[in-house]
């Protein structure tokens, strides 16, 4: 039976004599050869069996792999963004401790105090912020306004703040990375407003969205364009670092969320199309990762 294919046969057996002639008696005898074992079920079983256990084997050690290189990067990313924070909170000392030998020199002892005693409140809430990664739009908002004052009495100009809250947001309960809001308003102050006669205007407006709290910080300033050649023309060696760290930031902050964070800066116009300000939106994602987590 070399050579048969599996199936079922009927064997037919037929005797005969010297003399050629035949019996009519025939036997018949049923016979099932099997398949070889390759083709077997229980064969093929074990063959699909054994690949999805190599596949998952290698699944597995691939995770591994790849969670030991994210978990990395992570830690590595948690340095940059504390560098990050440590270059920032220098970054703003500077500025207000410039407004306060300022102070000194040319207003004396009453209005120094004034400085002073707004200084110390925000140099210490800053440095309480230093070591966290989120904090609540209310904490936010009351750290950003007393901000806003100590540049305001820097500076000798007064400041309108208006603050807009949708009202299905709740200011305790909403989070914000910590530092965010601070170098744009910073940047709205120094490169917009302060450079103007007249009224003086930061509009703070935060919406609530799906997925994202929209943070848009607008200004009445003299506008991106004519900032930048003011700059060129009377401090050519000044440098700024608040809006570059910031985006450095994001980016980070983008590496452990999947909805990303994102920065957009918008250049206002009047109705005659001259510049009439600067608006700056932050999309921030309602429930996203710190490294606290």
């Amino acid at each position: 039976m070399v050579g048969l294919y599996d199936g079922d046969y009927t064997l037919m057996i037929m005797a005969r004599n010297d003399l050629g002639q035949q019996s009519q008696n025939i036997i018949e005898l049923e016979m099932d050869v099997p398949p070889p074992y390759w083709r077997t079920w229980w064969f093929l079983l074990c063959m699909v069996l054994l690949v999805l256990g190599i596949v998952s084997l290698w699944r597995s050690y691939e995770y591994r792999i790849l969670k030991i290189k994210k978990d990395r990067d992570l830690k590595i990313s948690n340095l940059e963004a504390h560098a990050y924070r440590a270059q920032m909170n220098p970054h703003f000392i500077f500025n207000a401790l410039n407004g306060m030998q300022a102070a000194v020199v040319l207003h004396g002892e009453e209005k120094f105090n004034k400085y002073i005693s707004s200084f110390s409140k925000l140099i210490r809430n800053t440095f309480e912020m230093s070591n966290l990664d989120k904090i609540s739009l209310d904490d936010e908002l009351d750290y950003i306004e007393n901000y806003i004052d100590l540049q305001a009495l820097r500076l000798e100009k007064a400041i309108q703040t208006t603050i807009h809250i949708d009202d299905e947001i709740e200011p305790e309960t909403s989070y914000l990375p910590c530092m965010m809001l601070q170098p744009i308003v910073e940047n709205a102050i120094v490169h917009g407003v302060v450079k103007k006669d007249g009224e003086n205007k930061i509009d703070i407006h935060f919406t609530k969205l799906p997925y994202f709290l929209r943070c848009r910080i607008s200004d009445n300033g003299i506008g991106r364009t004519a900032s930048a050649e003011e700059s060129e023309k009377y401090n050519k060696t000044h440098k700024s670092f608040a809006t570059q760290i910031m985006k450095q930031r994001i980016d980070i902050f983008n590496y452990y969320n999947n909805y990303e964070l994102s920065f957009n800066i918008e250049d206002l116009y009047d109705d005659k199309g001259k510049p009439s300000g600067t608006a700056v939106t932050l999309m921030i994602p309602v429930d996203f990762k710190s490294r606290e987590k």
